[in-house]
């Protein structure tokens, strides 16, 4: 239903962590954001933040966006490579080794939760996670090499990656460690399904040190965890398999920061965030600042919630119905709509939808559309600010962190009571967020704040009213029309 490129070619990198915004207050206007909230057109490097999962065709002009193409959703477990490396004059720290393969593979072990557990618990168990670790191995040079005062990726004067040395250069380094140490290592069981052809679907290079996304202090001396590709493919042995794509993490990375990085690498999905907090979709997805939730006694990060509606149902994770005429839904909490659900409470009964998409006359090929989508606290969402009926306003062919207008809008159901704009970080984040919100706004129509209007101001025809109160069961009703009905 959208397409699965990042949404732009700037920057992949996971959000800053949210006490690096509030202590670098300039961060906001820094390179950085102008990397991951540049404007459409600007050229930018190839392999950032624009899908691309293996090289293009032959000659490289205009391929980018066939590089870029929406692959298969995979299914069951996906083998990834972790390598674990130390800088020149800077160790890995002590037991990396056994903290990833927790951190990624292990079950019942994390109280908060694993990589794995996220992902089967997020695709309704149709996708988990394994994989080996090799390493430590120390690269050549200093982090400060790799990082070039710009966090690995940045130019500050020109704007643009840097040529050489950069993220990708360590994540070379990393390939070469590792293939010294395993020189007859075969990869294809890390080319998942023969998707990427011919192409290790999840190589992720863990470095010493913090990441440049959390690190207080002097900004962009540090690296910061992003997904990248290699300068050219890189075959490995005589199994035709090389290894293209690539992210980075740190030695203290977190279940957030890896699932977020994960989701550009393996899923394509695009950041949805800005640099300014009040831009993006807050907390209420991992591909936003979602990554970085935390409950109390956690740190950031250590409970990121799910990825929204319109990311699952690229992935085929969720059912996505259409409506047309008037309905009286229930809609269950959509954690127990999930394909392939089996442990998480409350089975779907009969006839409950799980996400409903919505446009004039049940429009089911236009790219702008509401999603809806029902979201309660447990699980991996017990760290949200709120529960209840989420609307998503999409747009497909836009990008997804234009300044101008997002891919991915969420309507703040407590926009009128509070006459605050709809992204607005005080209050998109809490409670009055989802429907009906704290002042009880049962109601999304042409008329009512927020509306359902198109961005270009017409009437899309589409109307909720009698929202629920927040449950495992919501009701709603649901009115689609067509402009002619209502001539």
């Amino acid at each position: 239903m959208a397409d699965h490129n990042c949404a732009s070619d700037g920057p992949c990198p996971v959000p800053p962590h949210p006490d690096k915004l509030k202590s670098i207050p300039e961060s906001r206007d820094t390179p950085l954001r102008r990397r991951v909230s540049i404007d459409e057109g600007a050229t930018r490097p190839f392999g950032l933040n624009d899908g691309v999962l293996f090289p293009p065709p032959r000659p490289f002009e205009g391929s980018r966006r066939q590089a870029a193409e929406p692959q298969p959703p995979l299914r069951g477990p996906l083998n990834v490579l972790v390598v674990l490396t130390s800088f020149k004059k800077m160790a890995i720290r002590s037991g990396a080794a056994e903290y990833f393969r927790d951190l990624f593979f292990s079950k019942n072990k994390i109280t908060t939760g694993s990589v794995t557990e996220y992902y089967e618990e997020v695709s309704g168990g149709l996708v988990s996670i394994t994989g080996d670790i090799f390493g430590p191995y120390e690269l050549p040079e200093t982090a400060s090499y790799y990082c070039q005062d710009g966090y690995g990726f940045l130019n500050k004067a020109a704007n643009m990656a840097p040529d050489n040395p950069n993220t990708q250069t360590m994540a070379g380094h990393a390939l070469d460690a590792l293939l010294e140490d395993k020189p007859d290592i075969d990869l294809r069981p890390y080319d998942n399904q023969n998707r990427a052809k011919g192409t290790v679907d999840a190589f992720i290079v863990v470095h010493a040190g913090r990441g440049g996304e959390e690190k207080k202090g002097v900004p962009e001396r540090d690296i910061w965890s992003i997904k990248w590709v290699l300068k050219e493919r890189q075959f490995v042995g005589k199994s035709n398999t090389g290894v293209y794509g690539f992210l980075t993490l740190p030695d203290d990375a977190r279940t957030g920061v890896s699932a977020h990085e994960i989701g550009h690498l393996v899923f394509q999905w695009p950041d949805l965030y800005g640099t300014n907090p009040e831009r993006g979709v807050g907390n209420w997805c991992l591909m936003s600042r979602g990554s970085w939730n935390k409950i109390e006694g956690s740190m950031p990060g250590d409970v990121p919630c799910h990825p929204s509606a319109w990311l699952k149902a690229q992935q085929g994770w969720v059912e996505v119905r259409k409506a047309k005429g008037s309905l009286k839904v229930l809609l269950n909490e959509v954690k127990a709509t999930a394909k392939g659900t089996k442990t998480l409470p409350a089975a779907n009964p009969k006839g409950v939808g799980g996400v409903y998409r919505l446009w004039s006359n049940g429009d089911e090929f236009s790219n702008e559309f509401f999603l809806i989508e029902n979201r309660m606290r447990y699980g991996f969402d017990r760290s949200l600010g709120g529960e209840g009926l989420l609307i998503w306003h999409v747009q497909d062919n836009r990008d997804a962190q234009n300044p101008n207008r997002f891919k991915l809008v969420l309507l703040n159901a407590d926009y009128q009571a509070t006459g605050m704009p709809v992204s607005h970080e005080k209050y998109k984040d809490g409670p009055g967020t989802p429907f009906p919100g704290v002042k009880g706004n049962r109601s999304f129509t042409a008329k009512s704040t927020p509306n359902s209007r198109a961005y270009n101001g017409e009437d899309t025809f589409v109307s909720l009213t009698n929202i629920s109160d927040a449950g495992q069961t919501m009701r709603v009703d649901l009115n689609v029309q067509s402009a002619k009905a209502n001539l």
